[in-house]
């Protein structure tokens, strides 16, 4: 790979339900994946790096209700990882326009 490439690296959930004292009473049925995440993160060996997170869903079996876990992954209005966000504001001092990372 060349600098001009993207590394794209997908992640899933592990296949562990969620721990909270509201569904530990329960019985959950893992029902597949959300939609991924598309992230942009920081550069590897001068390669843009492109994360696709997966969560899991799963159902109550009690109450039939959907539950997923939550994770705050991005930067409120970005495709970016916080901490890659916060570099470039520091470097920028603003966020840079989408298009010019594309």
């Amino acid at each position: 790979m060349n600098g001009s490439e993207t590394m794209t690296i997908y992640l899933d959930e592990q296949n562990l339900p969620p721990l909270s004292s509201s569904t530990l009473a329960h019985s959950l049925e893992s029902k597949g994946f959300l939609p991924a995440v598309e992230i942009r993160d920081f550069p590897i060996r001068d390669n843009k790096v492109t994360l696709y997170v997966r969560r899991r869903k799963w159902i109550d079996r009690t109450t039939h209700q959907i539950i997923c876990n939550t994770f705050e992954l991005t930067a409120n209005g970005t495709r970016h990882s916080k901490e890659f966000t916060s570099f470039l504001k520091g470097l920028l001092g603003e966020m840079p326009d989408y298009g010019s990372l594309s």
